[in-house]
This record gives C-alpha cells, structure tokens and sequence, in this order.
C-alpha cells in the first residue's frame, strides 16, 4: 500500500496530459462511500421541475480513503486560499493576492 501522506506536497508529473484525458464539467455531484473506497458520481443539471432534479451523469470517480482525505484537504485549502484573494478587477493580475 502506497503510504500518501508521504508524498504530500510532492512535485507531480502528468505524463499523458493531452487531449486522450477527458475534461468533464460538473454542477452536481453525489458522494457515496464504503470502507475501502469514496465515489464521487459527477453530473450536469439539465432541469428542475417540481421537486426533482434531472442530472445528466457525465463521469464517476472512485479513490480510496486515504486518496479521498488528501484530495479533500487539498480542495479545502485551495478553496479557503480563493476566499481570501482579492479579485478586484481594477488592480494588476499580480497584486491579486491573499490577504
């Protein structure tokens, strides 16, 4: 078993980042989880009508555990980095940071 939390914070190399990768975008996403693994079953909202909501699945994603902790994590971070950015589209795109 490959120990993640080892590898936190490691340089990565994608070496198949072209157009074979498929790029989805998602508005919903449903998680559901066992005590092996987390899935992340991704999809695009088409309608509302009523009380239902009509998704059209567009990707499921499965990660263990330990991936799921290090991916959420890292999402928190990154999202209470954005928090804190400053967007102000007046300012120069470099003076456009944390505060």
């Amino acid at each position: 078993m490959v120990d993640i939390k080892r590898f936190s914070g490691s340089k990565v190399t994608i070496i198949n980042q072209d157009e074979s990768v498929p790029t989805f975008y998602a508005n919903n996403v449903e998680l559901f989880a066992t005590k092996f693994d987390v899935r992340f079953k991704m999809g695009h909202i088409q309608a509302i009508e009523e009380d239902t909501l009509k998704v059209r699945g567009v990707a499921t994603v499965y990660m263990s555990l330990a991936h799921a902790e290090a991916f959420a994590a890292k999402l928190n971070e990154m999202l209470s980095t954005i928090h804190q950015i400053d967007f102000d589209e007046d300012k120069p795109h470099d003076e456009r940071k944390p505060s």
